[in-house]
């Protein structure tokens, strides 16, 4: 965990109108689940407003659960474990491209991982760029 930068997962094809989770642990042993989605390979932006504690995103729909996550700087592997649900419905949230997850094959699914974790646990804040060889998708 004291080693971790940040770590990725959206729903999509590319980067591009995915519906990203971005994670990464603080120096008080929480994690900050930050939802964000791109219209171009540029930083994706927080959807929604910040919330505090930075463990759900705006909707209260998506949140990490501590009980299924690592809490100790020493722990390593670091463990995260949040909750989606597979088709949201909220205002906003739908009108988006690659909103839902599907019981079906060849769902497209995209990951990516940067080394230098943000230093902060603001859910808009600015991430250090992936490096090319630290993302990827199906």
């Amino acid at each position: 965990m004291g080693d971790m930068g940040w770590a990725g997962f959206g729903v999509g094809s590319s980067m591009s109108d995915s519906d990203i989770i971005i994670v990464w642990p603080n120096s008080d042993s929480s994690w900050t689940l930050s939802h964000r989605r791109a219209t171009t390979t540029a930083l994706p932006l927080l959807l929604g407003d910040a919330v505090d504690p930075p463990q759900t995103d705006s909707t209260g729909l998506l949140s990490i659960v501590p009980s299924l996550s690592s809490s100790d700087s020493p722990d390593s592997p670091a463990v995260v474990t949040f909750t989606r649900p597979l088709s949201p419905d909220v205002d906003g949230y739908t009108t988006a491209p690659n909103f839902e997850l599907k019981r079906e094959i060849n769902q497209g699914i995209i990951f990516a991982m940067g080394d230098e974790n943000p230093g902060s646990d603001k859910q808009d804040t600015d991430l250090q760029q992936h490096a090319l060889d630290h993302m990827g998708g199906s």
